[in-house]
């Protein structure tokens, strides 16, 4: 998104009426959700463009698969569901649109899959959102998996670590890109990263909006691994079935 769509968004935002990106209700005619609390890269005047039966009917039991990583054991993805029609429209317009406030209700679906993953092992000492490469988020205005995991981080009392991994190279849209062989060739040194301070602080989370076959996810958990760092899960609002799956 170019600066006059980012100028353009933050307009819309302020002038026109908020409706559910689901039902187009109107806030005034059902529960609707309620915006969390203001963190960076949130804004006074974003809304959250979700009522509350939609985010219900979005909520379910928290899910469990499996992605390789090349060179790695498998990367165990903890989901707030299996990805859905639904999950991917407002995932489309939270990235693509410009509507930050639904990182509000979004965290919230992803909270469940949070306190799933704790579960299965010691605790992490910090949340890592995976990063997008700088001329993206110039264009996006910001980052969608940072925005996720600074609520996340916020709600469960665990640090966010953006600085420990970075993109160096630019990649296509993993979403136009079919195949998991062309999806690894495309983020294949997608991400470097620094190692950690202390080998007791290297256990980490790292945070994704949606996984499917897994490519751009394992890329970063192969960076960070590379560097002494111990990648429990990686964190998402949807995962795509697999065959290798388990629930």
């Amino acid at each position: 998104m170019k600066w006059s769509g980012l100028v353009m968004s933050s307009l819309a935002e302020l002038i026109f009426p908020e409706r559910c990106l689901s039902c187009q209700s109107l806030p005034d005619n059902v529960p609707w959700t309620s915006p969390g609390p203001c963190l960076p890269g949130l804004r006074a005047w974003d809304r959250t463009h979700l009522c509350l039966s939609c985010l219900n009917s979005l909520r379910g039991d928290p899910v469990t698969g499996k992605r390789l990583v090349p060179g790695l054991d498998p990367v165990r993805v903890h989901a707030s569901s299996w990805t859905n029609a639904g999950l991917v429209r407002l995932v489309g317009e939270w990235k693509y649109q410009g509507i930050r406030g639904l990182s509000w209700p979004l965290a919230f679906l992803a909270t469940d899959a949070l306190v799933d993953a704790g579960r299965t092992g010691a605790p992490v000492a910090g949340l890592v959102p995976l990063p997008l490469h700088r001329h993206r988020q110039r264009q996006r205005g910001f980052n969608q998996a940072t925005l996720l995991a600074r609520l996340l981080a916020e709600r469960a009392g665990i640090p966010l670590r953006e600085d420990v991994i970075r993109r160096v190279r630019r990649t296509q849209q993993q979403a136009r890109i079919e195949g998991l062989g062309p999806r690894l060739q495309n983020t294949g040194g997608a991400f470097r990263a620094k190692p950690p301070e202390c080998p007791g602080g290297s256990r980490i989370g790292l945070v994704d909006d949606l996984v499917t076959s897994g490519a751009t996810a394992g890329a970063a958990v192969l960076a960070l691994s590379e560097v002494g760092w111990q990648v429990a899960w990686v964190l998402c609002l949807g995962l795509a079935r697999s065959p290798v799956d388990t629930t």
